[in-house]
């Protein structure tokens, strides 16, 4: 499986990023402890 991550703020810091497949489909997205979107984890599935 080909895939490639992305920084998906584009802030100089990393807190999102996300993993995309061959396809062009998201299927990870992750966040920093601190970052707002975080459901407690730090980690969030995409599907």
């Amino acid at each position: 499986m080909d895939f490639v991550v992305l920084d998906t703020e584009g802030k100089p810091e990393l807190s999102e990023l996300a993993i995309v497949n061959s396809h062009g489909l998201v299927i990870y997205e992750g966040f920093s402890q601190d970052h707002p979107n975080n459901k407690g984890k730090g980690i969030n599935p995409a599907l």
